[in-house]
């Protein structure tokens, strides 16, 4: 199922390139464009793969298990799932309170929360709201 999701994404893409006729713009042909894209999602592939099974630790493992953990939350409390991954962004008081060191922590944490929200809806629009 996930392969047909891939795929699907990669023709929507490739449909979305031609019908907003990038390749007017930019001055390489049709073909290098959807040639160079593909290169692109292989390297992403390839990174992925090379992450999630040769390195134990790693940063885009740790974003997705995190996702994981709010979609479960979505199982259990819908509402409460949509609360907290639109609205809840931490608290913008220490935001621009420079001379507290709880204002770096707030924009390290932003990042993360950031990150975690795209896997989320990544996960979302990849189908895996099942785990």
């Amino acid at each position: 199922m996930q392969l047909f999701i891939f795929i699907f994404y990669i023709v929507l893409s490739i449909l979305f390139f031609r019908y907003y006729k990038f390749d007017q713009n930019t001055g390489l042909s049709f073909v290098v464009i959807v040639g160079l894209f593909l290169l692109r999602v292989l390297a992403g592939t390839l990174n992925l793969y090379i992450h999630f099974y040769s390195v134990v630790s790693n940063d885009v493992g740790f974003y997705h298990w995190q996702s994981v953990n709010e979609l479960k939350a979505m199982h259990e409390n819908p509402s409460h799932f949509f609360y907290e991954w639109l609205l809840n962004w931490g608290d913008f008081r220490l935001a621009f309170d420079f001379s507290s060191p709880l204002c770096n922590m707030f924009w390290k944490d932003l990042g993360i929360l950031a990150h975690t929200k795209y896997m989320t809806f990544a996960n979302i629009l990849s189908l895996e709201i099942n785990m």
